[in-house]
C-alpha cells in the first residue's frame, strides 16, 4: 500500500505527474492513497491524521510519499520486493545530500542512523498509529517536543525521536540506490529549501533522466498557463466568449473584442 501526503497547491503534480507514473509501472489505483491536507492543518498535526488513517485501515506496511518526489523506474519492482522479504521493518526510501543524513551507511543501520527523511518511506502501520498517539500525549510532556509540536513542525524528526524512544530495537534499512527524488525546487511550493543555500536533492537517486524529462514537461506546462495568462489579460473587459480547446486537452474561455463581426 502507499500513501501520498499531499496540500491543495500540489494536489496537480499528484494527479498529473506522480499517480501516473505510478500506475505506468503496474501499481494498482487501490494501492495508492492520497491524504490531501485540504483544511490547511500544516506539516506535524496532517502526519499525525494520516498516520492514524492509515493504522485503522489495515495491518501490515505502508509506504509514504511526499507529494514532490520522482519515483524510480523499479519503483513498484523494488518496494514490492522489500515488502515481500522484509515485512515490519522501517524502510527509508531517500537520503538527503545535504545534512548528517549523508554520511550514515546504506543497508541495515540502527534507528539512530536511519535517513530521516519522509520524502520516502516505510512504516509498519501499527507503529504509524502509536506514533500519531505519543504525539497528541507523550511528546508533549518533554518540553523540547512540545515546542516542536506547537510550531506544528519537524515531523520527520519527531518520528526517529519516537522510534529511539519507543521502538530502539525495531529492524531498520537504509535503501540504495535511493527510491525517488527530491524534486520540489521544480514544481515549487517549497516549505523547506528556502531554509537552506542549496536544493535538497537525493544523494543515491540514479534515474537522473527521469528527473531531467520532468523539467521538460514541467516547462511546457509552465509555457502554456503563461500562454493563457496573457490570453486573458488582453482580452480582459470584453463582453463575447469563444470556447476553444487548444490547451492540454481542456477547453477554456477565452474573449472577443466587442466590434468582432466573425469575419476573417
Amino acid at each position: 500500500m502507499y500513501m501520498i501526503h499531499t496540500c491543495q497547491d500540489r494536489l496537480w503534480y499528484v494527479n498529473r505527474f506522480l499517480i501516473p507514473s505510478m500506475l505506468s509501472q503496474g501499481i494498482s489505483k487501490s494501492e495508492i492513497m492520497t491524504y490531501n491536507d485540504e483544511n490547511g492543518d500544516g506539516n506535524l498535526k496532517s502526519c499525525s491524521k494520516s498516520f492514524k488513517l492509515v493504522s485503522l485501515n489495515s495491518d501490515g506496511d505502508t509506504w509514504h510519499l511526499q507529494d514532490d518526489v520522482v519515483i524510480s523506474h523499479d519503483f513498484k519492482e523494488r518496494t514490492e520486493r522489500f515488502d515481500n522479504h522484509v515485512p515490519n521493518f522501517i524502510l527509508s526510501g531517500m537520503c538527503m545530500d545535504i545534512d548528517e543524513d549523508a554520511s550514515r551507511p546504506t543497508g541495515v543501520v540502527s534507528v539512530e542512523n536511519l535517513w530521516y527523511s519522509f520524502q520516502c518511506i516505510r512504516i509498519p502501520n501499527k507503529i504509524a498509529g502509536e506514533f500519531s498517539d505519543w504525539v497528541e500525549h507523550d511528546a508533549m510532556m518533554n518540553p523540547d517536543y512540545r515546542l516542536w509540536i506547537r510550531r506544528n513542525k519537524y515531523d520527520d524528526s519527531l518520528f526517529k525521536e519516537f522510534l529511539i524512544d519507543k521502538h530502539n530495537d525495531i529492524g531498520a534499512v537504509n535503501i540504495y540506490p535511493n527510491l525517488v527524488d527530491h524534486v520540489d525546487y521544480i514544481i515549487g511550493g517549497s516549505l523547506v529549501n528556502k531554509d537552506f543555500d542549496a536544493d535538497r536533492r537525493a544523494k543515491y537517486f540514479t534515474d537522473q533522466y527521469l528527473v531531467k524529462d520532468l523539467e521538460k514537461s514541467l516547462n511546457s506546462r509552465n509555457i502554456s498557463i503563461k500562454l493563457k495568462e496573457q490570453i486573458e489579460r488582453l482580452n480582459h473587459g470584453s463582453k463575447r466568449h469563444t470556447d476553444f480547446s487548444r490547451f492540454n486537452g481542456h477547453t477554456h474561455r477565452f474573449t472577443e473584442p466587442d466590434n468582432y463581426n466573425g469575419a476573417e
